[in-house]
């Protein structure tokens, strides 16, 4: 049988037919949103198939007026349902976006990145400013308190407190007119002549429709020319953390801890990149540091780290200059005597030492410094035999404090002797108080403070050599304030 041409032609015509048709059911199929809706509580997204719920939730996002919100999903085959927190509400945009990561049931992805913005708005126009009193760059009078604006709408009362800021800031309030289309900002204090003061209304600021303004609003203006120098008040906090303003020379300043913080406060923003340079503190044995807030502008702290009793001269030199370039006019001295009852340092006064069994005691000071004590030889015996015996260490401290502080004390007291004459073994240490000593000390023997007393239980044991000994306080002794004692000290006696 023979075939023409033609016959062969329509053949293979039906050959590739038959193959792209077989071949077609095999090819992926995307998937596509075919249908969206909203209503007060939700909205819908329809697909051209089965959905992966997860896949697609993944890939959702809901926006109301920019801002991400959350809500609840309900997928029913090839549909999506979400249904917001707040639901649809009046006067926002919103926008609806699935990305390419959404599939259906059979791994299809959506081909494209699906976007659909809706709006509940009755009004789009965005709000503006129309005026504002002062306008930008004016020089008012020295009695202006207030500033008034004039926007192109109502406004929401809420978003313009938010969006309302003035630099250096004043504290103030806001009145709106019946309509809320003006409102005035009223100073509840005095403004600085001679500042130059920023209005600043952000894109915060929305109309009734919640539209928000399309570009920040910004305007100067000043109060009075600023020809005055600088003034400032100095003080320190005394012990009690009160303020406490200090004396001009010639009078003295008494009573300021050796750690003195020392604050001068102007009465506007100066010029701080070189206040250092008129800050003078004499003697220079006396050290300092200065620190300067440059976020409020007009602070300067110096901190003194002196001794006990230490008198020094703070110079604050004229020059000083605010922002306008005025300048102080005069230079300034305190005197500062540093002997605050706080800043009082531990001092040894004196100590007692039992020496029979009596109940007798032996003053040790310096005063009695290498004197012979004698140990009564009954009960002290010279066969190496131990006996316990008390002392009593008597510290002068701040009025202030507690006391000296039980571990430093325990620890800086130790023994020494020559010609192992005697040894002694501390086993108890106890705060007392004076009256409990029994020994009548002389108040008058200290300028000012408190005595302080510890009762020390001792293991001595005594031979029958000759020898010295001394008592050591090492300077680790500190009251309960953290005040150290002036020391080392070593009494000594001979035996």
């Amino acid at each position: 049988m023979h075939l023409h041409r033609t016959d062969v032609g329509i053949a293979a015509l039906c050959i590739c037919t038959l193959i792209y048709a077989s071949c077609s059911q095999f090819l992926i199929q995307d998937l596509e949103v075919t249908g969206f809706a909203y209503d007060l509580e939700k909205v819908t997204l329809t697909f051209s198939s089965a959905i992966d719920g997860e896949k697609v939730k993944k890939a959702f996002s809901f926006t109301e007026s920019g801002k991400v919100s959350n809500g609840i999903f309900f997928i029913n085959d090839s549909s999506l349902y979400f249904y917001p927190e707040n639901g649809i509400q009046k006067n926002h945009d919103y926008e609806v976006i699935l990305n390419t990561q959404a599939e259906d049931v059979n791994g299809n992805s959506l081909k494209e990145k699906f976007s659909y913005r809706f709006s509940t708005k009755i009004n789009s126009v965005r709000p503006q400013i129309l005026a504002v009193t002062p306008s930008d760059g004016t020089i008012m009078e020295e009695d202006f308190n207030e500033i008034k604006i004039v926007f192109s709408e109502p406004v929401l009362k809420s978003s313009f407190n938010k969006a309302f800021y003035i630099d250096p800031s004043v504290e103030h309030t806001v009145v709106f007119n019946e309509s809320s289309a003006e409102t005035t900002v009223k100073f509840l204090e005095p403004i600085s002549k001679g500042k130059s003061y920023t209005v600043r209304i952000s894109t915060e600021l929305k109309d009734l429709f919640n539209n928000s303004m399309a570009e920040e609003f910004v305007s100067h203006f000043q109060v009075g020319n600023d020809d005055e120098p600088p003034e400032y008040e100095i003080f320190y906090s005394d012990e009690n953390e009160d303020a406490m303003e200090l004396k001009e020379f010639p009078s003295e300043n008494h009573f300021i801890p050796k750690d003195a913080l020392i604050t001068l406060k102007f009465n506007e923003k100066i010029n701080l990149d070189y206040i250092g340079s008129y800050i003078e503190l004499t003697p220079s044995a006396i050290k300092y540091s200065y620190e300067s807030d440059k976020q409020q502008g007009n602070l300067v702290k110096i901190k003194i780290f002196g001794k006990y009793n230490d008198s020094c001269t703070l110079k604050i030199k004229k020059g000083i200059e605010d922002l306008q370039g005025n300048e102080t006019k005069h230079d300034r001295k305190y005197s500062l005597l540093l002997n605050s009852e706080k800043s009082r340092p531990v001092t040894f006064c004196k100590a007692f030492l039992q020496t029979d069994s009596m109940g007798n005691y032996r003053e040790l000071s310096f005063k009695t410094q290498y004197t012979h004590v004698n140990l009564d030889p009954i009960y002290f015996a010279n066969d190496r035999t131990s006996k316990e015996a008390y002392m009593f260490l008597v510290y002068n401290v701040s009025s202030k404090s507690n006391g000296v502080d039980f571990f430093s004390a325990v620890d800086a007291l130790s023994f020494r002797t020559t010609n192992t004459c005697l040894s002694i073994i501390i086993k108890k240490a106890e705060v007392v108080s004076v009256s409990e000593t029994g020994f009548i000390l002389d108040e008058n023997e200290i300028d000012g403070g408190k005595l302080s007393v510890l009762k020390y239980t001792l293991d001595i044991t005594n031979t029958n050599r000759e020898g010295l000994v001394e008592m050591n306080i090492s300077d680790a002794v500190k009251d309960s304030l953290g005040n150290e004692i002036e020391g080392p000290y070593c009494l000594a006696f001979n035996k």
